[in-house]
């Protein structure tokens, strides 16, 4: 009798629980010419298929992107694999907001403050990957909630250079413990290192006819450019942020544009230069 394939039935196990879908956006390809494919050491040989294209072990993502799965962890049957689409893209915020989706935009508003958007986005994803180590189910909380358990959090911010390590550091591990699709503005607002800034933006942009604006910089330029007397750096949270806050929101209002679709105009146009 032929003996079973370990690697492959945690495989087959993983198929049977979730079917082609893996919760955090991935989908999983199986097809006969694995079995010839595997080694002995459970790594997946790249062969293709009878249409030329890649299909022995690899994991795919509902979106394009392939994802090689790297190996299979035989005691515990969990599958790694290495997420390498960058799941945000802060110049197109128009994909619905799955849960994987929703997390990593939470956890790069935390790490965005004061640099390039572009590239906090790929480091927030480089540092998601940050071992390779990922396995099916994993949301970007629950990685991060490991590094935290294994007391690697600051150590993996400080690999991928996000910064700001202190109020960072803190920041994650107050985000993780909040639920993105029902956590209020005043609940982000009270974790350390989120102000109002952040917790606007992280909300706007996530929920659907929100009458909030993140004071960022382009939004002051805007402002003092137009006449209003704003600040070159963000007030705190008070009278005079809702004021200036208002009277953006309004400013949109007279052009036919609601909150979200304003603030993204004007930061679009002062991200061109």
């Amino acid at each position: 009798m032929q003996r079973a394939n370990p690697q492959l039935s945690a495989l087959a196990l993983l198929v049977q629980r979730f079917g082609k879908q893996i919760p955090g956006g991935y989908e999983v390809h199986v097809s006969a010419s694995e079995m010839t494919t595997m080694s002995p050491h459970g790594i997946f040989q790249e062969v293709p298929d009878a249409d030329g294209r890649e299909c022995a072990g690899n994991t795919s993502r509902t979106m394009s992107l392939t994802l090689k799965a790297a190996r299979f962890l035989t005691r515990s049957q969990r599958l790694s694999y290495r997420r390498k689409q960058t799941v945000i893209d802060p110049y197109d915020l128009t994909k619905p907001w799955d849960d994987a989706r929703l997390q990593e935009w939470f956890l790069f508003g935390v790490c965005v403050a004061g640099k390039n958007a572009r590239q906090t986005a790929a480091k927030v994803e480089a540092f998601l990957n940050h071992s390779g180590d990922v396995h099916a189910g994993d949301t970007p909380f629950t990685i991060v909630g490991r590094m935290v358990r294994d007391r690697k959090l600051r150590y993996n911010l400080k690999k991928h250079r996000l910064g700001q390590y202190d109020r960072i550091t803190k920041a994650m591990r107050g985000m993780i413990k909040v639920d993105p699709e029902t956590v209020t503005l005043e609940e982000l607002e009270q974790i350390h290192g989120v102000g109002a800034k952040t917790a606007r933006m992280l909300l706007l942009y996530t929920r659907p006819d929100q009458e909030m604006i993140p004071l960022d910089t382009h939004v002051l330029k805007w402002l003092h450019a137009h006449g209003y007397d704003a600040p070159k750096s963000t007030p705190p949270p008070g009278k005079r942020y809702r004021e200036l806050e208002l009277a953006f929101i309004r400013e949109g209002k007279k052009r036919g544009l609601t909150a979200k679709e304003w603030d993204t105009k004007v930061w679009q146009q002062y991200a061109k230069g």
